[in-house]
């Protein structure tokens, strides 16, 4: 037997399924990768000044991958996304025909 509903469907989403997976409120891959290089001033290089210069690179770059986070957080994938777009797109007819060499504007 059917039960009869006066209103719309009602589902649960789970928080879970909805917030991003950010780690030290950062996304993942930028933070590794600034962790490796920082990793990498302090103990490859074997010197008081670059272990403090690592540190230092460390911090600046939880601090700014944090704001990003908190901007959006797929910020990077949309910074790559947006270097593969061109500058102008000409008006034409086919999306294979040839782009004419344009003057940028300064």
């Amino acid at each position: 037997m059917a039960i009869q509903q006066n209103g719309p469907r009602k589902i649960d989403v789970h928080r879970s399924l909805t917030r991003p997976l950010l780690m030290m409120g950062c996304e993942r891959e930028p933070l590794i990768i600034s962790g490796v290089l920082a990793v990498t001033l302090v103990f490859m290089l074997g010197n008081l000044a670059f272990a403090i210069v690592g540190v230092a690179f460390w911090l600046i770059s939880v601090g700014v991958l944090q704001r990003m986070a908190k901007s959006d957080h797929q910020m990077t994938a949309i910074y790559l996304r947006h270097t593969k777009y061109r500058s102008f797109y000409a008006a034409q007819a086919s999306p294979h025909a040839i782009v004419p060499n344009m003057k940028k504007h300064q």
